[in-house]
């Protein structure tokens, strides 16, 4: 509080002229000390993130507000079962950031680094040594989405942890330790997490904690998951899309605590898959995708199998079928894309079958166009186009 007090400049007997003084109270002082801090912290924040943004752009790409003009050139391929996977040719670093406050403060303080937020990087280089920005990225605790592809040991993967409104973490390399994911749980905010190959990893410690809650998407690609590492998606309950590439494991192991009731895509890439395993996905009822290509497995006597009432894509690559197993892809009723290229079968147990007239797409390998199989698919063709017509 100041306060103004009046007070004479001359002793007694002579003129006197009021002057004025002021008292700042302990108040006011504490209020002026606190605003002069917070101007040094603020001042020394922005200055450290300059430097840090100066960093990044000397080696990599540093992007705000704009991601047309900077996006990087990428072609589409094949990564096996059904997934397209984006492979970026330009490898260089990139770094998005975002505004946080600029909002409220006005158009005065957007893009300034005292409000701007990292929100995401991508860092996607072999073979040389990871710039230090890398781990201050990682250590901001700001991230929304990471990418990372690292063969060097000097990119501490536990920083990704500190960054809690996390929701999407791709991982790939070799140098990572066996234990980064622990404590991977306490990002609530995490919706998808893809492990390549590669990237060796020890599910000990995600058996005990589980997987983040929220987690919608889980794509792990050779990375030695086993029949009891299944147990790990005992928490992830709103599940839509499990892709588990060159496994060894058993999706027996789920029976008792299942699959996600929300589950809507799976891709068991090259892996051990038993028949037995329908009778778990059938629980799935908003399942419209299941890739099993590559994974050999032996689809015969299929009469007593539970029918994927609400699948719409299958792929079974390489399978063993029989008679019953094609009475069995009959009664999908919804199907609309049907893979059974290097499937091991007897043609005649093909004969006068006719699947779901919903088909509008089939992968065959058998170039023999009176087969009783391509008979098969031109009849059901056939009739949906009938039914297309008839309504």
């Amino acid at each position: 509080m100041v306060q103004m007090v009046t007070t004479d400049s001359k002793s007694v007997g002579e003129k006197r002229t009021p002057q004025l003084r002021f008292r700042i109270s302990l108040r006011s002082w504490f209020v002026i000390l606190s605003l002069i801090c917070v101007g040094i912290v603020l001042g020394n924040y922005a200055n450290q993130r300059s430097k840090l943004e100066k960093a990044i752009v000397e080696e990599g790409t540093l992007i705000y507000h704009d991601s047309k003009r900077h996006q990087r050139p990428t072609v589409q391929a094949d990564g096996g079962g059904l997934i397209s996977q984006t492979i970026h040719l330009d490898p260089s670093p990139v770094v998005r950031m975002r505004d946080s406050f600029s909002p409220w403060l006005g158009q005065k303080f957007e893009g300034s680094p005292i409000v701007c937020r990292f929100d995401s990087i991508e860092y996607h280089v072999d073979n040389v040594p990871t710039p230090m920005w890398v781990n201050d990225v990682l250590s901001s605790g700001e991230l929304r989405w990471i990418s990372l592809r690292v063969n060097r040991p000097e990119t501490d993967i536990g920083l990704v942890m500190k960054n809690l409104g996390l929701v999407e973490l791709e991982l790939m390399g070799t140098s990572y330790d066996r234990h980064a994911l622990e404590g991977i749980h306490r990002l609530e905010k995490l919706e998808a997490l893809s492990i390549y190959s590669g990237f060796d990893i020890s599910f000990e410690k995600l058996i005990a904690d589980g997987l983040p809650a929220n987690l919608k998407s889980l794509f792990a690609n050779h990375c030695e998951f086993e029949s009891s590492d299944i147990a790990a998606l005992k928490t992830c309950r709103v599940l839509e899309d499990l892709t588990l590439m060159r496994g060894n494991f058993n999706l027996q192991e789920l029976a008792e605590v299942g699959l996600p009731k929300t589950l809507k895509k799976v891709d068991f890439y090259d892996s051990k898959i038993a028949k037995s395993d329908f009778e778990i996905l059938a629980a799935c009822p908003l399942l419209v995708s299941v890739a099993l290509g590559g994974s050999e497995v032996d689809l015969r006597e299929m009469d007593g199998i539970t029918t994927l009432d609400s699948v719409e894509l299958l792929d079974i690559r390489g399978a063993m079928l029989d008679a019953s197993t094609f009475r069995w892809l009959s009664r999908l009723s919804r199907l609309k894309d049907l893979n059974i290229r290097d499937c091991r079968y007897n043609d005649e147990d093909a004969k006068d079958i006719v699947l779901s007239p919903t088909l509008v797409s089939y992968t065959c390998n058998d170039m023999n166009r009176k087969s009783h199989v391509n008979i098969m698919f031109d009849n059901t063709l056939r009739l949906g186009k009938q039914r297309e017509e008839a309504d």
